[in-house]
């Protein structure tokens, strides 16, 4: 089960800040040549005060924010002209003073702050411009609503991205559950662990026992869990060579590794329950994935996020609303994994047949010894 600090998941719709939203329609104004521009996003918060936000934002910029109460109106895509004018209508004045105070001009941009998300198919019918936008005035033009829900661009540091300390943080627990586990298993039968300890193991490595012994110092020696960062260049956790393993390599092999880590955490024949994540689900070899598979591809997905995140200055961005769903959605991936590993009581392995010897766990200094 997950202990950490109290979920911090904000809504998709709260996530969209005042400045995400008026960077966005600032840059989607300046690339539109149109007369009257219509922005629509919904939030979950305070109307009031994000429009207030937005006007304080936007001050140099003629686009005015508008919250939208009207229980009739944008309802009907036959009549979303006649919406739209009717808005202009009623804030004809906010409309004229920012235009006049952003140095006059013949275009206009308007933020509809709403509940819900617009959804409406749109024609291309025109409408008749107001008489009072100068330059523009009693003229054909075409009112086009952008929702800008899923436009709201942007990179894997932004502080909007509340759940990312508490994925950092998931990683580092689940690291300390597997390395636990593998211990434990390994006192009882290290003769599980020869088979993933071979697909993981590099070079450098003296022995399986070397490399729990790091693994566990590492974990314990982390100073902060919310900023935990494996690095799969050194490869000294376990989700490290797990992560390395997932590179560059078919589902077929991931599948064949996640099966070896199983039989090391000595899962055999348990039923534990697992949520599947949707980046799990795509890199599945089959619709089947094993708790290994699965747990492979969850540390992936973490781990390429962080990275992506320390580097976010050079990285691509994306709808933040995507972002929060899919970070939430691994998150929930690592804390079910977890506490699958958690729930296990490592006493009720079965030794092998022929050797009940390895039900003693051995004194310090007596570990198996499984270095080939």
């Amino acid at each position: 089960m997950y202990h950490g600090s109290k979920p911090s998941f904000i809504p998709y719709g709260e996530i969209r800040s005042p400045e995400r939203t008026a960077e966005t329609a600032t840059k989607l104004f300046m690339q539109s040549s149109d007369h009257v521009n219509v922005y629509w996003i919904s939030t979950v918060g305070n109307r009031e005060e994000y429009a207030r936000d937005l006007e304080t934002l936007l001050v140099d910029s003629p686009i005015v924010p508008v919250v939208w109460r009207g229980s009739s109106g944008f309802n009907n895509p036959n009549s979303l002209v006649e919406d739209v004018l009717e808005v202009l209508s009623l804030n004809r004045d906010r409309c004229v003073e920012r235009i006049a105070s952003c140095g006059g001009g013949r275009r206009l941009g308007i933020i509809m702050i709403a509940r819900s998300r617009f959804e409406l198919g749109q024609s291309a019918s025109p409408g008749i411009l107001p008489a009072w936008l100068v330059g523009a005035e009693n003229t054909e033009g075409h009112f086009h609503i952008l929702d800008l829900s899923w436009r709201l661009d942007a990179p894997l540091s932004a502080q909007e991205l509340t759940r990312l300390p508490d994925l950092h943080t998931a990683l580092h627990r689940l690291e300390a559950a597997i390395v636990r586990r593998l211990i434990k298993v390994n006192s009882l039968d290290s003769t599980r662990q020869c088979d993933f300890f071979n697909s993981i193991k590099r070079g450098s490595d003296v022995s399986w026992d070397a490399f729990l012994a790091s693994a566990l110092a590492n974990s314990r020696s982390t100073p902060n869990a919310a900023a935990y960062r494996p690095s799969r260049r050194n490869g000294l956790s376990t989700v490290a060579r797990l992560w390395a393993v997932s590179q560059g390599n078919s589902s077929l092999i991931n599948r064949r590794v996640g099966l070896e880590l199983e039989k090391a955490l000595a899962l055999d024949g348990e039923a534990l329950i697992q949520h599947t994540s949707l980046f799990s689900a795509l890199r599945a070899a089959s619709t089947a994935s094993s708790f290994g598979e699965n747990l492979i591809s969850a540390v992936t997905a973490a781990c390429e996020v962080i990275t992506l995140e320390a580097h976010a200055e050079n990285a691509p961005e994306y709808p933040i609303d995507f972002l929060a769903l899919f970070i939430e959605d691994v998150f929930k991936s690592l804390i079910s994994a977890e506490s699958a590993l958690n729930t296990l009581d490592p006493f009720e392995i079965d030794p092998p047949a022929n050797d009940i010897g390895h039900l003693q766990t051995p004194r310090e200094g007596e570990r198996f010894d499984n270095s080939s």
